[in-house]
């Protein structure tokens, strides 16, 4: 039976004892918490050791499976020890070494050895030119036969390091250049040296190219303008459909400030100091989408020929440029017929032999169809010529309006050119033709609607006709002389009809209208006398009368009425004559003189 602590003596005694009791008892829990280990292997896999201690112990290894492959534990046993202790026993000689984290997990790391490596190899030098001694920068070096290599640097220098053999080669590249091959015993570690490349001469045979020129433009003999071939204009890159005018701003000094076709400035000169004229007839209207695209269809045209400066006394009548366009056949006895259709017109041209050889008809035509479907590419056009007018205006106004906004505006246009050429051979180099042309553009855009208190009706209606009629005969009496008679009638014809109201109940308010017509008829004798290959002597007479119509009739709603008629006519007749000489091949004279009166 335990005495108990009644005096202060015993009192301390107890406490110290209590005290020396409860460290023991933490001491062996302490003790007992710890893990101890034992285990006897062996000739057993390291890897398999670790699976077994994982199993009885609860254990966890972490380790690469390269780290431990192939290793065996010959002889390992230990009893009772710490689990510190128990993986260094285990893992003696094996290069291996160890760190536990809380008594459960062990990570498996190998042992770095300190390997003392001796100096790395290194060659350098600079890749140079052998006749220059220029550097050639970002030329190739590499060791044959491996993947060791670098690019010399913007001043050809390159350097290499690492363990070379002296029995490998350099190799040195740069385009252009042979390739040089330097040992590797004449550049490990000494000093850097140049190396020099010799140019790498391909001698190339001659090649022969026939049949690939392309005639598409070439200069008159005498100097003064320029001929194309309009069958090449499908050569030409850039332009979507081929275009007669915009050809001709191939030649120097012509030229288009708003990126149209018919709008040529030739130099420096307005358009309408321009003569333009097919087969003959003088064309007024030449541009179709008000200038984007020229009025003449391609397919018909034969050849043009385009005078930008110094002319001769035979053309007259315009002070900047002559553009003169042949239309076909050329042909007599073949058939031909072409057909076409882009986003925004059709086109089809026919010749038809009447008599083979000796007489032909040819027909074209070319039509828009946008007043019935009108495409993205069709709109694209039409906003760029309208985006100063009051189309645009219009538009812009009703898009800014604020609030109950009830307008409809509705545009159509179309445009067309039509022509036809008949050609009958009389014999003895004898010749007549007859050509015909019409083109024509036309524009109605109407605007009605009503906002709040505000009503309009509106219509405007433009059409731009010209059309015209040419016969000729041509007679070549002798291989010096050549006879030519021209009667050409023409006629074109801006209207303009405007008329709108602003009552829903009165359907006309204001109306006005224009038309603005212009007809003339000439008639030319040309004569040609070719005294020689290099001399000619061209001399005629010209007649041509003019007639301009303007009349303006402006009406108001009920009975205001005014009417104002202007016409006038005018006659011109003219003699010239010319003389060519062409010296050589780079040298021509061309004088003469014109009399009007």
């Amino acid at each position: 039976m335990a005495k108990k602590c009644e005096s202060s003596t015993n009192k301390y005694v107890c406490y110290i004892l209590f005290i020396f009791f409860a460290c023991c008892s933490f001491i062996s829990v302490q003790a007992q918490d710890a893990t101890v280990i034992s285990y006897h292997f062996e000739n057993e896999s390291l890897k398999s050791a670790f699976q077994k201690l994982e199993q009885r112990f609860d254990l966890t290894f972490s380790y690469e499976e390269m780290a431990i492959s192939n290793k065996i534990i010959q002889n390992a046993k230990v009893k009772n020890v710490g689990l510190e202790e128990a993986i260094k026993q285990m893992l003696q000689s094996q290069s291996l070494s160890f760190e536990v984290l809380n008594d459960q997990y062990i990570i498996i790391k190998l042992v770095e050895k300190e390997v003392n490596e001796r100096p790395k190899d290194k060659l350098c030098g600079s890749l140079k030119d052998s006749l220059s001694n220029s550097a050639l920068p970002f030329g190739n070096v590499w060791i044959k036969n491996s993947t060791i290599g670098l690019s010399t640097n913007q001043n050809g220098y390159f350097e290499l390091s690492g363990d070379f053999s002296e029995k490998d080669t350099l190799l040195l590249q740069y385009l252009g250049y042979k390739v040089a091959a330097i040992p590797l015993s004449q550049m490990i570690n000494k000093e850097c040296k140049n190396v020099y490349l010799t140019a790498d001469l391909i001698a190339i045979p001659n090649i022969l190219i026939e049949d690939t020129a392309i005639e598409l433009l070439r200069a008159s003999a005498s100097g003064d303008g320029f001929f194309f071939r309009p069958d090449q204009m499908s050569l030409l890159p850039g332009w979507g459909d081929n275009d007669v005018l915009r050809m001709a701003q191939l030649v120097p000094g012509v030229n288009s400030i708003d990126e149209s076709a018919a709008n040529l400035y030739i130099r420096g000169g307005t358009p309408d100091q321009n003569m333009i004229l097919w087969d003959g007839i003088p064309i007024y209207h030449t541009g179709h989408m008000f200038g984007l695209f020229s009025a003449f269809n391609p397919a018909s045209a034969k050849s043009v020929s385009v005078h930008t400066g110094g002319l001769s006394a035979k053309h007259g009548e315009r002070i900047s440029g002559w553009i003169d366009i042949q239309s076909k056949p050329s042909q007599l006895d073949s058939f031909e017929l072409a057909v076409g259709i882009n986003l925004i017109n059709a086109h089809a041209y026919l010749k038809v032999p009447i008599l083979k050889g000796k007489s032909a008809l040819a027909l074209s035509g070319r039509r828009s169809y946008t007043d019935v479907i009108q495409s993205g590419t069709y709109q694209k056009f039409f906003n760029q010529i309208s985006a100063n007018g009051r189309i645009e205006e219009n538009r812009e106004t009703i898009d800014g309006l604020v609030g109950e906004v009830n307008f409809e505006y509705d545009t159509k246009f179309f445009f067309s050119d039509w022509s036809a050429k008949w050609m009958y051979d009389l014999g003895e180099e004898s010749e007549v033709s007859v050509s015909l042309y019409e083109g024509q553009d036309r524009l109605d855009y109407s605007l009605s609607g009503n906002y709040y208190d505000y009503y309009i009706d509106s219509k405007d209606e433009v059409n731009l006709q010209n059309w015209g009629v040419n016969g000729q005969w041509k007679q070549k009496w002798s291989p010096q002389f050549l006879s030519e008679v021209k009667l050409t009638h023409s006629n074109f014809q801006n209207d303009y009809l405007f008329r709108a109201s602003l009552d829903p109940n009165i359907t006309v308010q204001t109306r006005t209208k224009l038309t603005n017509r212009l007809t003339e008829t000439s008639f030319q004798w040309n004569q040609t006398w070719k005294a020689s290959p290099l001399n000619a002597l061209n001399f005629g007479f010209h007649y041509s009368k003019k007639n301009l119509d303007f009349d303006i009739l402006f009406e108001t709603f009920p009975n205001q009425l005014s009417n104002e008629m202007v016409s006038s006519s005018a006659e011109l007749k003219t003699f010239y004559i010319d003389y060519d000489w062409n010296i050589s091949e780079r040298l021509a004279i061309d004088f003469g003189t014109r009399i009007n009166f």
